[in-house]
């Protein structure tokens, strides 16, 4: 995915200043310009989802799709110990 994102000009990817085999991945201005172009074409539909939910329920709703999304893709945590919360600790 990375590859694809930097041939279109969206992200870049730096050698760390002191770990050779270290990368940073950051967003070219391309990238924000169309991130925020996404999110602002996207504000409409997302506050309609909102309203579905009542706060509580929404913060709930993020967290169980947090938790999905981080069982279905493979993680450098993943066999470690966890808080409780599914954050290493």
């Amino acid at each position: 995915m990375l590859v694809l994102l930097e041939k279109r000009g969206l992200v870049e990817r730096v050698s760390h200043p002191t770990d050779g085999r270290a990368r940073s991945v950051t967003l070219t201005g391309k990238g924000r310009r169309l991130h925020q172009r996404l999110l602002a074409d996207t504000e409409p539909l997302r506050k309609r989802l909102r309203a579905l939910f009542l706060p509580e329920e929404e913060k709930a709703l993020v967290d169980f799709l947090a938790r999905i999304s981080e069982a279905l893709s493979p993680s450098p945590w993943r066999g470690h110990a966890r808080n409780g919360k599914g954050e290493p600790g």
